[in-house]
């Protein structure tokens, strides 16, 4: 019976892994985290923001990676756009500080990318490999140097079970607009509500008293609408911060304040 009970499991384990299918709404969300690189100890702040489209089979992620990377000054976000099937998602994109990027994914978790040929005069190009799944996301890079070498790093990145933007209404508003956050002050979670006449680009972002970004919200394209976001600054000590939403040529700050 023993062997049996072996022999079943073993076949059912193997039909799991036959007919894997990706699931692009795991992936789909806001994603959190560091990166950091184990050959000079260098690290900072790390988001991915994943879009489905499942009428079309598309996706687009887009990537910011704060700090010192490569050497250089903080780069922009670099957004890659491809495709999903039943056994996984491709994507690629380009940016002045990255070059072209490459990324896929299995449905098994596997994740795969390389940089062919970074625009730094001191690097030949980087290479990605690690796993994904609905919760994390593990990226080994490994950096090459156009004189000989390598440095090495990692990427870690968390789905965000807040990040979801809410839409509170269809109704295409009149105006962009930036709501003031209720509750206010908070402890330790606020929802902040914003309106947008038409479909755009929209950035989310949380500042500290001196004008420093300590978190990015929403970094994404939205159709019109009333939206909402509850932000818990539950890692965060009391005092005051201020949300910016910028869309289009729209710009607005509030301020809010944190009670603990």
């Amino acid at each position: 019976m023993k062997t049996l009970n072996t022999v079943l499991f073993s076949l059912i384990l193997f039909a799991k892994l036959l007919y894997a299918q990706f699931d692009p709404t795991d992936f789909e969300g806001m994603w959190r985290g560091t990166w950091f690189n184990n050959t000079f100890g260098s690290t900072d702040s790390a988001f991915l923001s994943v879009t489905i489209n499942q009428g079309t089979s598309t996706l687009e992620a887009i990537l910011d990676l704060d700090g010192n990377v490569f050497g250089g000054t903080d780069p922009d976000p670099i957004t890659l756009t491809g495709s999903y099937d039943n056994n996984g998602f491709s994507a690629m994109g380009t940016s002045s500080t990255y070059g072209d990027m490459f990324l896929s994914g299995d449905a098994n978790g596997n994740m795969t990318g390389r940089m062919p040929s970074v625009p730094n005069p001191g690097i030949d190009s980087t290479t990605l490999s690690g796993t994904y799944n609905e919760t994390n996301i593990d990226l080994a890079y490994l950096v090459y140097f156009t004189g000989g070498g390598t440095a090495d790093g990692v990427i870690n990145l968390l789905k965000d079970p807040t990040s979801g933007v809410e839409k509170e209404s269809e109704v295409v508003p009149d105006e962009f607009t930036l709501a003031q956050n209720y509750p206010n002050p908070f402890n330790p979670s606020t929802t902040i509500q914003f309106s947008l006449p038409e479909q755009s680009f929209v950035k989310l972002e949380i500042f500290n008293n001196l004008g420093e970004k300590i978190d990015e919200l929403i970094d994404e394209e939205l159709n019109a609408g009333t939206y909402r976001y509850n932000w818990n600054a539950g890692n965060l000590t009391s005092g005051t911060y201020y949300y910016s939403l910028t869309a289009d040529n729209f710009r607005n700050t509030r301020k809010l304040i944190l009670l603990k």
